[in-house]
């Protein structure tokens, strides 16, 4: 500090001295312009005084500086250097803090401005107070909503009474309360938005974050050109699915560069207000040090494009970081004028980032059970990172203070994951386990090793890396070929009760379209619904989808090869386990064959499966003769599973009509039927 300030301000060495200072030389500048009115040498002494200050204006921002070098806050110092004020702004500031903050400098300013009932100085005082070396155009332009110091918010102007035609020298100038609590250090907003939007401390930081390396880098490049001050306006985006991690990476980087956030949802600001509220958002967002954090502006756009158009320019013309969060790029890039920065993109997380996330988002204070296995829960379920905090958070309520274990977790992350995955899929859930299927030793050997590898799927694409090695495939495709009501769909009912996990039955009526591109977009809508939520997908009678392509000699043929690229490309690149049926598979396309890791053949059922079928069929709970002969069913009857059940619910029908039990002739009758409806000839009809 230099030797003349010293003598003149005997030294401060906090913002709160330095405040009281600066209000101590506002309170004795009014005792001399009140004491002027009638002693006309203080009206040279307050002239000096003036001077004098003006004079020491450069070491003392010297000073200043030197002062939050040594890692000292000082507010308005920030203020002044973020908006270029001169000392005259700087001094009107000053002074209307003082009114604001010091009641012996309030005291003495409205004593000299002569009316003690007067919340706020007018113009003319402070002219009369600071003796401004300014012209009267330079003067009016200090005043102007143009001016530095309307513009940045720090200060107001009380408007005119109606009707009246006060002059500029009668206006009252104030700082909002936001900004005299932003002078000591308190973060506040102000009144007006305090229902609408938030102002945080963030903790998060960019490290805990668990992140692709090339959005990690991303970050770390971008906090670095914000921290050396490259430029003074900065925006990103943040784009990415819901739960993905946007406002999470929002708080990251307002933490990573030392400043507070300033979130709003653009879409919640009401109508009537949101005029003067956007302006008001930006000077908040300035005043206090925040990062602005914007949502909601797409859904804003769609009923209200001319504040969107608003925004945009208060986007440009602010200096700071402003963090734009959506879900869908395009659609912003289509209504908002500014353009961003940085762009981040934020995918859902691959078995490792899921992984790391169940281990890090766990609380160390909470007991876990030996027998939570995180590798099996990031492989079972594609979860985000917000909905892995959930399911985690569910789990501990859940377990009321007691051990977190494998099911809890598991019942926590299924919570997470819709019944259904869109319009083009079916919810299938069945009761039935493996010891229910019937099938020839062969097949059922076959379907229990498919079963286990989706069992063991998660250890060998995690544990045993396969995973990072592998760039596609890292799903199970199986293909179950057999005659119609062989068992293909009840036995992948069967498996995904086994893995307890829902099957989803893909409607292939509903995803085939006659439009051009619109079956693409239905597949790429049920992949992208089904990586939500790692769902088992079962293509039934596939064939009529996974057809061969074929040589283009019309428009049509084009487009059908198409389609049968893009499921190929969606098949491999799909993490799950997925299903296909087909009872031609002659016809599908040989390009699936070197994506299909498991081919399950099911025959039609002989003699005795048939006699099994029928037996295992037949509920407990039915009321029914005890001489049936299940065998000699079986052999007069060369019936599928599928038909089997049709006989016997035609049957049990039948039976309950006529109030009496299921016996051998109705169950014989029915089958009779079936035989008949399938194109054979029974017994009877030998006969």
């Amino acid at each position: 500090m230099s030797t003349a300030l010293h003598k003149t301000s005997g030294g401060f060495a906090t913002n709160a001295q330095y405040l009281d200072w600066e209000f101590g030389w506002v309170e004795r500048r009014a005792r001399l312009l009140a004491s002027a009115r009638e002693d006309p040498d203080d009206v040279q002494a307050l002239g000096e005084l003036n001077g004098h200050l003006r004079a020491l204006h450069a070491s003392l921002c010297q000073s200043r500086q030197e002062l939050v070098e040594r890692g000292e806050a000082l507010w308005v110092h920030q203020w002044v250097l973020q908006h270029g004020l001169s000392w005259f702004e700087e001094s009107v500031l000053l002074v209307c803090l003082a009114m604001h903050l010091s009641q012996q400098a309030r005291s003495a300013l409205l004593f000299a401005q002569g009316n003690m009932l007067k919340d706020d100085v007018e113009v003319g005082l402070l002219v009369e107070l600071l003796q401004p070396e300014l012209g009267q155009g330079e003067l009016m332009e200090v005043f102007e909503p143009t001016g530095a110091l309307l513009r940045s918010g720090l200060v107001a102007m009380a408007p005119a009474a109606e009707g009246s035609a006060a002059s500029l020298m009668g206006r009252a100038v104030y700082v909002p309360h936001h900004v005299a609590a932003g002078a000591v250090g308190r973060r506040v907003l102000d009144e007006a938005l305090s229902s609408c939007a938030s102002l945080t401390e963030p903790q998060v930081k960019p490290y805990q974050m668990v992140l692709p390396e090339q959005v990690r880098a991303d970050v770390d490049g971008f906090v670095r050109l914000v921290r050396m001050g490259s430029a003074a306006r900065w925006v990103a985006l943040l784009c990415g699915a819901p739960r993905c991690g946007k406002t999470m990476l929002a708080q990251a980087l307002a933490q990573a560069t030392g400043q507070r956030l300033l979130s709003v949802n653009v879409a919640l600001l009401p109508d009537t207000r949101v005029a003067r509220l956007l302006p008001l958002l930006f000077a908040n967002a300035r005043i206090g040090g925040a990062a602005l954090h914007l949502t909601g502006v797409e859904a804003r756009a769609e009923r209200d494009p001319v504040t969107v158009a608003r925004l945009g320019g208060l986007i440009e013309a602010h200096q700071g970081m402003v963090l734009l969060e959506t879900s869908d790029d395009k659609a912003l890039e289509r209504v908002l004028s500014a353009r961003p920065h940085f762009v981040f993109r934020l995918e859902r997380p691959g078995l490792d980032e899921r992984l790391q996330l169940w281990e890090t988002l766990m609380p160390y204070d909470v007991a876990l059970s030996e027998d939570i296995d995180m590798s099996l829960l990031a492989s079972n379920y594609r979860l985000s990172g917000g909905q892995i905090q959930d399911a985690i958070e569910w789990s501990v309520r859940a377990a009321a203070g007691g051990e977190v274990d494998q099911t809890l977790l598991q019942a926590g992350a299924q919570g997470q994951l819709r019944s259904n995955i869109g319009e083009y899929t079916e919810a299938s859930n069945v009761n039935l386990r493996l010891k229910d299927l019937v099938l020839p030793d062969k097949s059922m050997a076959a379907v229990e090793d498919f079963l286990s590898a989706c069992r063991v799927r998660h250890v060998v694409m995690a544990r045993w890396g396969f995973g990072r090695r592998l760039a596609t495939g890292k799903g199970l495709v199986a293909l179950f070929v057999g005659e119609p009501g062989t068992g293909k769909t009840l036995c992948a009912e069967i498996i995904a009760a086994e893995l307890d996990r829902q099957l989803h039955i893909v409607s292939i009526p509903k995803i085939v379209s006659k439009w051009v591109g619109e079956t693409e977009k239905n597949l790429r809508a049920v992949f992208n619904q089904a990586r939500a939520q790692n769902s088992l997908l079962l293509f039934d009678e596939a064939d009529a989808l996974f057809t061969k392509r074929v040589k283009v000699e019309r428009s049509q043929d084009h487009f059908r090869n198409m389609e049968t690229n893009m499921l190929l490309q969606e098949i491999e690149r799909y993490e799950g386990i997925i299903i296909l049926t087909t009872n031609l598979d002659s016809n599908m396309d040989p390009a699936f064959a070197r994506r299909i890791l498991f081919r399950l053949h099911f025959p039609t059922p002989d003699a005795e499966q048939r006699a099994q079928i029928w037996q295992r069929l037949m509920p407990a709970d039915a009321p029914r003769e005890s001489d049936i002969d299940f065998g000699l069913l079986g052999e007069d009857f060369e019936l599928t599973g599928g038909q089997i059940k049709n006989a016997l619910v035609r049957a049990a029908y039948a039976c309950c009509a006529r109030d009496e039990p299921l016996g051998e002739d109705a169950l014989r009758d029915a089958a009779v039927v079936q035989t008949r409806a399938a194109g054979r000839l029974t017994r009877e009809d030998s006969f």
